[in-house]
């Protein structure tokens, strides 16, 4: 089911999100990347750190398409870059999984995403049942959104503001 989710359900997956114990905390991070970005889940879960400039604020996506990343974009990626150091110092398996990964971005497996919102995470976040994609989705229609509006903003971060705006 791709659809772009409503503000009260932005409202209420941002919200919500970090409260569900049975996801992990790398789990919640690539949702909210794929809203943030508008990026597919395939993309994400192939994406290497390699493809990122923080300092630049680009992603070059496999397929050769180059994005923006907003402020809260990066502020996701370096949170999931922080956690992924600390927890490998911790873990001895997993800090080889990492490094075993070709330096990935995400290390789910690639229907992790669905089954996080499948496992009643939808009702649990009192949401209408959604994919992953659909945040994609809500992305470009947040932009379409945006560009009736005068934004002297770039595209991507008129995403944040809207996203920040929302959740005050």
């Amino acid at each position: 089911i791709f659809r772009p989710l409503s503000d009260k359900e932005i409202i209420l997956f941002w919200k919500r999100i970090d409260s569900i114990n049975q996801l992990s905390a790398i789990t919640k991070l690539a949702l909210k990347l794929i809203l943030l970005t508008g990026i597919k889940k395939d993309d994400l879960l192939l994406a290497a750190w390699e493809d990122i400039n923080i300092n630049d604020r680009t992603w070059m996506l496999n397929s050769g398409r180059e994005i923006r990343l907003n402020s809260l974009a990066v502020q996701m990626l370096l949170e999931i870059q922080d956690f992924e150091h600390h927890t490998a110092y911790s873990n001895s398996a997993l800090k080889q999984a990492i490094l075993d990964s070709n330096n990935k971005v995400i290390n789910l497996g690639p229907k992790t995403l669905d089954r996080a919102l499948n496992k009643k995470g939808c009702e649990r976040l009192g949401i209408n049942k959604f994919q992953p994609n659909s945040l994609a989705e809500t992305f470009e229609k947040i932009l379409d959104n945006n560009r009736n509006h005068s934004y002297s903003l770039d595209k991507s971060e008129s995403v944040a503001l809207y996203i920040r705006n929302l959740i005050r």
